[in-house]
């Protein structure tokens, strides 16, 4: 299960989402949809671990993504964007 407590998450000064808190379990969807700007890129940057929450934890299986990067990260595929 993919758990989020509490995330902030920042791009540059501009605040994108503060005290965001939701749940995944296993075999289900999430479906992250919202404006251009809104931070959905970044709370997927986060959830990746290619950034650090302003505040905030990301937990896997109830254990911080932190604590068990190489377990986490083979379970993931992230696939950005780059309007050049």
């Amino acid at each position: 299960m993919l758990q989020i407590n509490n995330l902030a998450g920042t791009r540059g000064e501009r605040l994108l989402f503060k005290n965001l808190s939701f749940a995944v379990n296993g075999g289900e969807l999430l479906l992250i949809k919202g404006r251009n700007g809104a931070g959905k890129t970044s709370l997927l940057r986060l959830i990746c671990g290619l950034a650090t929450p302003e505040t905030g934890e990301i937990l896997w299986d109830g254990e911080s993504i932190a604590n068990i990067r190489s377990e986490y990260f083979r379970s993931l595929v992230f696939v950005g964007h780059d309007n050049g």
